[in-house]
């Protein structure tokens, strides 16, 4: 497994996403530590979330979501995991998903609130008031350029 999770960073090094997430699944399925496979999942969540096109975001929320159902008790994890997470949700047009995420990520990091929910917020009501997305605040993204 650890050979695995090593050539899954170095394709995400390089870029190449798909060898990336490819190898990181290989790795957490046969990875026995559940931090260690938790790692490999986040690994190929983000890579996923990486690839054009909404299956793969579907692919990167999955493996981020499996991540995070391993109980892993390190908090940065946690918290960068599911930030992760939201801006996937983001990526693919589903705000309420996202704040769903955030929400929870308040109890292990209270200044997401500030930095992401409330930016989020106030978008979420421009767009329902019609005025398309702000600019100001702090913004989430899954890597996406």
């Amino acid at each position: 497994p650890t050979v695995l999770f090593a050539l899954g960073h170095t394709r995400a090094a390089l870029k190449r996403w798909s060898g990336s997430a490819e190898a990181y699944v290989a790795a957490a399925a046969s990875e026995p530590n559940p931090h260690q496979r938790a790692r490999c999942f986040t690994g190929a969540g983000i890579a996923y979330a990486n690839i054009p096109g909404d299956l793969a975001l579907t692919l990167g929320a999955e493996n981020l979501k499996a991540a995070l159902s391993l109980g892993v008790e390190d908090v940065e994890f946690i918290v960068n995991t599911m930030l992760t997470l939201a801006a996937v949700h983001k990526s693919a047009g589903d705000l309420e998903a996202a704040m769903e995420v955030l929400q929870r990520c308040v109890e292990f990091a209270p200044e997401v609130r500030e930095r992401f929910i409330e930016p989020l917020q106030k978008e979420m009501d421009n767009k329902a008031a019609g005025k398309g997305e702000i600019t100001t605040g702090e913004t989430i993204t899954a890597g996406r350029k």
